[in-house]
């Protein structure tokens, strides 16, 4: 009967060391690790779409300037976040190490008992062993739970501040968007203003109307070579632009350039929905509020 008993804690013994190896722990992703890296995605694609377009407005410098400053905004916050989690791996790594030197002297102690006992045919000593160790294996396990959950609770919330960064990334671009597309017709509308000056007479040119032009002209060269960006202050010089276009053209003789076509098209929401029929683009200015619409199949924004 002894030796049965002391052939089974001998396997009792093998089958330990077989299944409560100790290894070194490494900090493995976590469910805030996916959720940061997914967050962290979209912010970066997002700075390079940012980027892209400042590129392409580098003609229009306070756009292009707007547009740098948001993206550099981007990548500072995104730099400070992704250090606040390299901090915290530093942590669960250190954490994890200094864990795994506690098992390792935890399973030496074990073994070197086991075997003291083993040899001496202690089997009460033995039996106590392994419960002592299975405690300080469970009590480590706990520990190390607990160090990975809070480490995935800083990064979830890392991830949550690149998912606002996101946010506050996508308004700042979406509050210019109506002044982005009217400094692009500012541009223009300037580039046709001149052309009309050009072609006036010495008495057109400084004629109210003709000064009134050119100061419009003028003030929005300015505004457009400005480092700062104003919100809603290119829709506004738009208007006003169009109206001392109108003035000139209507109030000087030999000099023809409407300043909206008289092409008729229906007019949508960016989204799609019908808003008006056949109509020009100076009739649905007087129609419909300010805005981004689709005239004739293109965008336009209209004062």
């Amino acid at each position: 009967m002894k030796k049965h008993s002391f052939l089974m804690r001998l396997l009792l013994f093998f089958l330990v060391l077989a299944t409560g190896s100790v290894s070194r722990l490494s900090a493995a992703e976590s469910p805030g690790d996916s959720l940061f890296n997914a967050a962290y995605t979209d912010v970066q694609v997002l700075i390079n779409e940012i980027d892209r377009t400042s590129q392409y407005y580098h003609y229009i410098p306070a756009v292009d300037h707007y547009l740098d400053a948001v993206a550099d905004e981007g990548v500072t916050s995104s730099k400070e976040v992704v250090a606040r989690r390299i901090a915290a791996q530093n942590v669960l790594k250190e954490q994890l190490a200094e864990l795994y030197d506690r098992r390792v002297a935890a399973r030496s102690e074990y073994e070197e008992e086991y075997t003291k006992y083993l040899t001496e045919g202690d089997f009460d000593a033995l039996e106590a062993l392994e419960k002592k160790y299975k405690g300080q294996v469970e009590g480590f396990d706990s520990e190390e739970a607990d160090f990975r959950v809070e480490y995935d609770h800083k990064v979830a919330n890392a991830a949550e501040n690149l998912e606002s960064l996101y946010k506050s990334l996508t308004l700042a671009v979406e509050e210019i968007k109506l002044d982005v597309l009217a400094a692009e017709q500012i541009y223009l509308k300037c580039l046709e203003a001149e052309e009309l000056l050009l072609r006036a007479t010495e008495a057109q040119k400084n004629s109210q109307a003709g000064r009134e032009l050119q100061s419009a002209i003028n003030e929005a060269r300015a505004a457009l070579n400005k480092d700062t960006f104003e919100v809603s202050a290119f829709v506004k010089m738009l208007e006003a632009l169009l109206q001392y276009i109108e003035s000139f053209t209507h109030e000087t003789t030999g000099v023809n350039a409407p300043v909206l076509t008289e092409t008729r098209a229906d007019v949508y929401t960016t989204g799609g929905t019908l808003l008006l029929h056949s109509v020009t683009k100076a009739e649905a200015a007087r129609k419909l509020p300010a805005g981004l619409y689709l005239f004739g199949g293109k965008k336009v924004c209209l004062p």
